[in-house]
C-alpha cells in the first residue's frame, strides 16, 4: 500500500538550517538517538522557537531523568494535489503519537480527533519508532 505521506526524519545538530524549519514535525530522542521521547509538531513557529517555548517546560520536566536529548527533522512530503496545511501536519503528529506512545507527550496517546480517518503515513530515514508504516484505522 502506497501511503498518503512520508515523512522523513534526519537528526538535527547545533546551527543546523532546518532549525529554522516550520510546517514541519520534529522529535526528541534519548542521547543514542533509538528512543522516541517526544513528537511534536512546528506550523506556525519553526522548531527552535517549538524547543524554547516555555510551554515545553512541563515535557522536559517529564524527562528529567534524560541528561541529553537528541533532536529529529520530520520533512512532511506530500502528493501531489495535497495541501500542506496545519490540519494534515496535526493529523500526521496525532497518529504517530498515539501509535507510538512516547513519554514525553500527554495528549494524542489514547483518544484522537482525526479529521482524515484512514490516514497511512510512512516513516523513513532515521524513525527509531516501533514500525515504519502507520495506518489510521479508528
Amino acid at each position: 500500500m502506497k501511503p498518503d505521506v512520508t515523512v522523513k526524519w534526519r537528526p538535527l545538530e547545533d546551527g543546523d538550517s532546518a532549525l529554522r524549519s516550520s510546517q514541519c514535525l520534529y522529535a526528541l530522542v534519548n542521547r543514542s538517538h533509538t528512543k522516541l521521547l517526544y513528537i511534536g509538531k512546528a506550523y506556525w513557529s519553526h522548531i527552535q522557537a517549538r524547543l524554547d517555548c516555555r510551554s515545553k517546560g512541563a515535557v522536559f520536566e517529564r524527562l528529567r531523568q534524560y541528561s541529553a536529548f537528541g533532536v529529529l527533522y520530520g520533512e512532511v512530503r506530500l502528493p501531489r494535489g495535497y495541501r500542506r496545511s496545519e490540519g494534515i501536519i496535526s493529523d500526521i503528529e496525532s497518529l504517530l503519537i498515539n501509535r507510538e506512545d512516547p513519554e514525553g507527550n500527554w495528549s494524542c496517546t489514547r483518544s484522537r480527533g482525526i479529521t482524515r480517518p484512514g490516514l497511512t503515513v510512512a516513516c523513513t530515514g532515521s524513525w527509531p519508532g516501533n514500525r515504519k508504516f502507520y495506518e489510521d484505522d479508528d
